[in-house]
């Protein structure tokens, strides 16, 4: 900077421009330039490496589960038998000679046949007409005494002479109107329909649909009460079915084509079975509960980097020195898109690499489309929720309890919803869900900007400008600036004296934009303060009243990052930073290189001062800049704010009743 703290202004900064500072500024943020300063380091690898040591450990987990699985304990139980009658013995695997632990991975070349039958209700469980179970023509209960109870079947459908004249089975067959008529009345027969614990069951029931002469379409209700397992466990559970069709498809024969027609059932059988291994995959056993955790490790650290800019302030002191929201939304959407993008293609590249059966077995097309729909959702979801946090600690807990207890919802509904044959729509919720959530998340900015954007010859001019701040509990309204009128030429600076609450921060609270005053007009650069702040901020320095700076950033990144946002490149960008390190005397001692965490108080002070000056702003607003300072450090200060009003207008604010460089 010629002046020692001002640089020759580059003009406006094109929205590529404001876009390549921020993000040059959030990858400095994340990531460690020098071997000395570890910042981020550690958590950055930690993200990164997370899904690698996940898919290492699912990994490890599923080689011990195998190696278990692999004992002889659990494979296919052998006897050495003299099978050719030559004396020699030879080793035969079957199901006779194993185990119940082992039975399941032998060969089963010809399966045992099982005659097929009709589960039929015990006497004094089958349906009656009770005070539990009313229905007037459903058999006495008396009945049950002398075990005389004919079995029920139920019949419903679009045709209803049609189906009466088909008799299936010997017992009371009964016409209802509906499907969901027969659905109630079978399920309380149920145990657990009814406090009681009583059965009322009914044999089985066919709706016809548009059966009739020349369509056979039936669908069947059978009970499923005991488990459909393998015939070599409950061979009941394989048979009931086929048994509840044939004698329906008899019954429909023997109606249209007389006594001579039937379709003969033996007996069923399974398929004949190769020898097996006992196999778990670990990773799919997990279910949708492991793997939702996994994509939303995300989300607190998409809010936490939100959160932060916000209980800060930085979001505004950036805006304040003349970065768009265009640029803002790109950049900040397109690098969480980016981080997000990068973890989970490590995660499914990596997972399929070493072989775990969840990424492998599904299609990968529909894999990428799932979870970029999902990320981005998520993204959208972390700026909604920034908007009601304003503590860091706060919205890192809120995410992670967000985390488990989506997850555990996902492990008792998600299964549900693939498995539903309208799964198709999950994913037009999901686009709509994040177009919806979207739009609402930029209605919330809009009125937040709204509340945020209220603050033009002379640099500066004020007229009448007054601000009021409603009462509150029945107190009555505080006047804090009344009826201030000001004009302020280019190369001077103008002190604002006052204690506390005298209302200078109020002032330059609506000179900057952050309140909106009551009443009255002001012009910066000609500018309307409540209209044209999107083009006074890119003319404006302000030095806050309390310091709005990136902890893991240092006073150098702070610098560059602002200068790169008014605009400044190449080596004018380097020596203007250069010269405002050392006019503020944070450039020897290697100070301007160390975290601006690790700052005094002053040295946060004489950095805040080095912002506001940086690209030659026009008007530049100072809310006590020399709090906290030492008597040589705020004498420093004074002479390069004396040196910088050169080409500028400045107002500063103090509560000392001697500032020796403002002449009024």
């Amino acid at each position: 900077m010629s002046d020692g703290m001002g640089s020759p202004s580059a003009g406006l900064a094109s929205f590529s421009t404001q876009a390549n500072a921020l993000l040059r500024k959030n990858l400095t943020f994340q990531l460690m330039r020098k071997p000395l300063r570890k910042r981020n380091i550690k958590t950055n690898l930690r993200l990164v490496l997370f899904p690698v040591v996940l898919c290492v450990l699912l990994l490890v987990l599923q080689k011990v589960i195998d190696g278990e699985f692999n004992k002889p304990k659990y494979r296919c139980g052998c006897r050495c038998i003299d099978t050719n009658g030559d004396g020699k013995c030879e080793n035969v695997c079957a199901a006779q000679y194993s185990s119940v632990d082992q039975v399941g991975t032998c060969a089963i070349p010809s399966p045992p046949e099982w005659p097929a039958l009709l589960q039929v209700p015990r006497p004094q469980y089958r349906a009656v007409n009770t005070g539990t179970f009313p229905s007037a023509d459903l058999p006495d209960e008396s009945c049950r005494k002398t075990q005389s109870c004919p079995a029920t079947i139920l019949f419903t459908g679009g045709n209803r002479s049609f189906a009466e004249k088909v008799k299936c089975v010997q017992g009371l067959s009964l016409w209802r109107n509906s499907p969901s008529v027969v659905n109630d009345e079978l399920y309380k027969g149920f145990r657990q329909s009814n406090t009681e614990r009583k059965i009322n069951e009914i044999l089985a029931a066919y709706d016809f649909l548009n059966s009739d002469a020349n369509n056979y379409n039936v669908r069947i209700w059978y009970n499923s009460t005991y488990k459909n397992d393998s015939v070599w466990q409950s061979p009941s559970g394989s048979v009931r079915v086929p048994r509840s069709l044939n004698v329906m498809s008899n019954a429909y024969l023997h109606l249209l084509a007389g006594d001579g027609m039937k379709v003969q059932l033996e007996f069923i059988k399974e398929m004949p079975k190769p020898a097996t291994k006992v196999t778990l995959d670990f990773s799919s056993l997990l279910g949708a509960t492991f793997f939702n955790w996994v994509i939303e490790f995300l989300l607190p650290v998409i809010l936490t980097y939100l959160v932060y800019e916000k209980q800060h302030k930085l979001r505004l002191m950036m805006k304040m020195h003349g970065l768009g929201d265009g640029p803002y939304w790109v950049i900040s959407y397109s690098y969480f898109l980016f981080i997000s993008a990068a973890y989970m293609l490590l995660f499914v590249l990596f997972g399929s690499l070493i072989g775990l059966k969840f990424f492998r077995l599904n299609d990968y097309s529909i894999q990428f489309v799932f979870f970029f729909i999902y990320i981005n959702l998520q993204i959208v979801l972390a700026f909604l929720a920034a908007t009601f946090f304003s503590d860091v600690k706060t919205a890192q807990a809120i995410g992670y309890i967000y985390i488990f207890g989506s997850g555990l919802l996902a492990g008792y509904l998600f299964v549900s919803f693939v498995q539903d044959a309208t799964f198709s729509m999950v994913v037009i919720w999901e686009l709509l869900h994040w177009m919806l959530t979207f739009i609402n998340y930029y209605q919330r900015e809009v009125v937040q900007q709204l509340l945020v954007e209220p603050n033009t010859g002379y640099a500066m001019v004020c007229n009448n400008l007054r601000k009021v701040y409603p009462g509150r509990d029945g107190n009555p309204d505080k006047l804090a600036v009344g009826g201030l009128s000001l004009a302020l030429p280019v190369g001077e600076c103008f002190g604002m004296l006052g204690p506390n609450g005298a209302g200078k921060t109020s002032f330059i609270n609506m000179m900057i934009g952050l309140t909106k005053p009551t009443a009255g007009d002001a012009y910066v650069q000609g500018f309307d303060i409540k209209t044209d702040m999107d083009k006074i901020y890119t003319s404006m320095g302000v030095c806050p009243q309390h310091d709005m700076l990136w902890e893991m950033l240092t006073g150098r990144e702070h610098l560059l990052f602002y200068g790169r946002l008014k605009n400044l490149k190449g080596s004018a960008l380097s020596q203007a930073v250069e010269e405002s390190l050392k006019s503020v005397n944070l450039f020897y001692g290697g100070v301007g290189d160390k975290q601006a965490g690790k700052y005094s108080g002053g040295m946060k002070r004489r950095l805040s001062v080095a912002i506001s000056l940086m690209g030659d702003p026009k008007v530049v607003y100072m809310d006590e800049p020399s709090t906290g300072l030492d008597p040589a450090s705020r004498n420093n200060l004074w002479n390069v704010v004396k040196r910088a009003k050169q080409n500028r207008a400045i107002i500063l604010t103090s509560i000392s009743i001697t500032l020796p460089i403002s002449p009024r």
